[in-house]
């Protein structure tokens, strides 16, 4: 297929949609599988007595993430792009909730690891805004989990900075995934229409084609058809105009004959061009007079 026929053909949209967001969760699976241990470092240098506890979470949720990634290469899995990037968000989202209940609730710094999900949303999730949205609610509410366990805040301040900080991410990430779904259906529409715009003129490109060549089989009929009584007229041009008993005679038979020739080479030319428009006429290059042809011309 060529570039021109790759960029005009039309896609389906769903499928291509689903196609996105399965990329999208092997990345995000993959990605989360990979870096989740490694953020047991920070655990290191700021709870070292609970490292071990969060490497067991970590890697627990490291497993989770890889065997999601595994599922989306299985013909029912890839079917679930958007369940898979889902599921690896809230898996990721507990794992960092588990975090911020055991490191002091809302004054914790790992809601960070919340606005890091949504985050990897807004870069790797196609949805529609509603699913977006959905999706953000689900984790701003998975992150409110501690309102409901500690009771009241002792410290509202850092609850509202922190939760402003959520939110706002939230919207980014509901804005730029519903922005990209809707610039994948406005392309999809425009190469839909593209295709059907193609077509048509494909349609009126072979009408005007087959116009063309019954035009030049029209005029290669006629053609042959004046050549038959022309070369007949001229055949016996000759023989009067030698057997001619006077100069009037001779001067008739000689202009019949030249603009008989004349005529026969106009319609030596329209066969020409018909050869020509069909593609097989060959071009003989010979040496010739100029004055030859100008005094045929004149």
């Amino acid at each position: 297929m060529s570039l021109t026929q790759l960029l005009t053909a039309p896609i389906n949209f769903d499928e291509e949609v689903r196609l996105r967001n399965l990329r999208g969760a092997r990345i995000a699976a993959a990605i989360a599988a990979l870096l989740m241990p490694t953020g047991v470092v920070m655990e290191y240098l700021s709870v070292p007595n609970d490292v071990w506890r969060f490497l067991i979470v970590r890697v627990a949720t490291a497993l989770v993430c890889l065997a999601l990634w595994g599922f989306t290469y299985t013909p029912s899995g890839e079917d679930r792009g958007t369940l898979v990037l889902f599921l690896v968000g809230a898996a990721c989202s507990l794992c960092f909730e588990f975090m911020v209940i055991q490191l002091g609730g809302f004054t914790s710094g790992y809601y960070v690891g919340v606005i890091q999900i949504m985050l990897g949303i807004s870069v790797l999730a196609t949805w529609e805004v509603s699913r977006s949205a959905v999706a953000c609610a689900s984790l701003v509410a998975i992150w409110l989990i501690p309102a409901v366990v500690e009771g009241p805040m002792k410290e509202p301040a850092i609850f509202v900075m922190h939760l402003y900080a959520i939110l706002i991410c939230a919207v980014i990430a509901v804005v730029s995934s519903g922005m990209r779904y809707e610039a994948l259906r406005r392309d999809n529409e425009a190469r839909v229409a593209l295709s059907h715009t193609t077509d048509k003129l494909g349609v009126a490109l072979r009408k005007q084609n087959e116009l063309t060549e019954a035009k030049m089989r029209f005029f290669q009929n006629v053609s042959h058809e004046l050549r038959t009584p022309l070369t007949m007229i001229l055949a016996p041009l000759p023989r009067m105009r030698d057997g001619a008993t006077d100069m009037r005679m001779l001067k008739d038979v000689s202009s019949i004959e030249r603009n008989a020739d004349r005529l026969l080479r106009h319609i030596d030319e329209l066969l020409d061009i018909a050869q020509l428009d069909s593609g097989s006429l060959r071009l003989d290059v010979i040496e010739t007079a100029v004055e030859d042809i100008a005094a045929k011309v004149v």
